[in-house]
């Protein structure tokens, strides 16, 4: 009676299972084994059990150490540079016509002009503090001369040629200095005054010949040196915005190259801790982060090993894409 009751029992269990669709495929892929394998697992299947064989584990781990090594020491040796053809094409004159100025010509690439604003520029102590800060950027290394032309100096001289030009009230010497036709044509575009004929702002030209276009070194060099006298003028201190100050449009390219490092480091820094933290959302695990951590660095600092064997240099370009990767 047991066994036919065994039996009653299995034959209603083959019935229900023939009955359901879903389980009779599942028992038919059961009973078929490797032979319902679909191509892609038996293929990862294989590959694991050659991976997991010792031999061929030491020697992955020994390739993959090798080329972090090598990464590694090529990372160390990026350095930051932007050359400007390099983002045009190559059949454009400019390329040309930059490499000839640089061979056959002497003129220099970098001008900044030196701004004085927001001070009493009739009071003489004024004049002199300006005067003692172009003096002080042309004795930068940088600076290969000092300006062509300087309003103050041409008007100290002017207002020094005659006792009753002296004499006068400071607007009326600087409408008298700009009446006549060559101090006009030099200086009239760098000096501002308002309806009142005050004097607001003005400015002059410095050339910072030393400057290597071609070496991110000395441009920095050149921009620290420079703000390091803005901000030691006695006038600068305790100012959110400078009274005397040099600009040229060039400074925000060297002002990227001066924070490049330190910013690469922190967008390092940041992306690993996010990519840990993500990882942890489809690892759900604590363990994760001490796998996907060492692993990001790792392909960071071979992408950056990369980058320096392909010729790349750090500039504004390449670290957007560093950024984006």
């Amino acid at each position: 009676e047991e066994d036919n009751e065994e039996e009653d029992e299995k034959d209603s269990f083959d019935d229900e299972i023939s009955s359901n669709p879903k389980e009779k495929g599942k028992r038919e892929d059961e009973k078929g084994g490797e032979r319902k394998r679909h191509f892609s697992e038996a293929a990862m299947h294989t590959y694991a059990k050659i991976l997991l064989k010792p031999q061929t584990s030491a020697f992955v781990l020994l390739i993959f150490s090798l080329f972090l090594i090598v990464g590694t020491k090529s990372a160390l040796s990026l350095t930051q540079a932007f050359d400007f053809t390099d983002i045009i094409p190559k059949d454009s004159y400019l390329t040309s016509y930059v490499e000839a100025s640089g061979k056959y010509s002497e003129r220099q690439l970098f001008y900044p002009k030196i701004y004085f604003r927001d001070v009493d520029f009739s009071d003489p102590q004024v004049l002199q503090q300006i005067s003692n800060y172009v003096d002080e950027i042309v004795a930068l290394p940088e600076v290969s001369g000092p300006p062509t032309f300087f309003w103050v100096r041409d008007f100290e001289i002017f207002s020094n040629f005659d006792e009753d030009i002296a004499a006068l009230p400071f607007n009326y010497r600087m409408d008298a200095f700009l009446s006549i036709p060559v101090y006009n044509r030099l200086h009239a575009g760098d000096i501002v005054r308002d309806e009142d004929g005050n004097m607001l702002a003005g400015r002059c030209t410095v050339s910072m010949g030393n400057v290597d276009d071609n070496s991110v070194v000395s441009q920095v060099n050149a921009l620290l040196s420079q703000r390091e006298v803005t901000l030691n003028q006695t006038l600068n201190q305790d100012q959110e915005d400078m009274k005397f100050f040099t600009f040229e449009s060039i400074y925000y390219i060297w002002e990227f190259f001066s924070v490049a490092e330190s910013e690469l480091v922190l967008t390092t820094i940041v992306g690993v801790i996010s990519v840990s933290i993500i990882g942890l959302f489809f690892i759900p695990h604590w363990t994760a982060a001490l796998f996907v951590a060492p692993m990001v660095c790792m392909l960071y600092v071979e992408l950056l090993g990369v980058y320096h064997l392909c010729g790349l240099h750090v500039n504004s370009i390449t670290y957007l894409s560093i950024v984006i990767s």
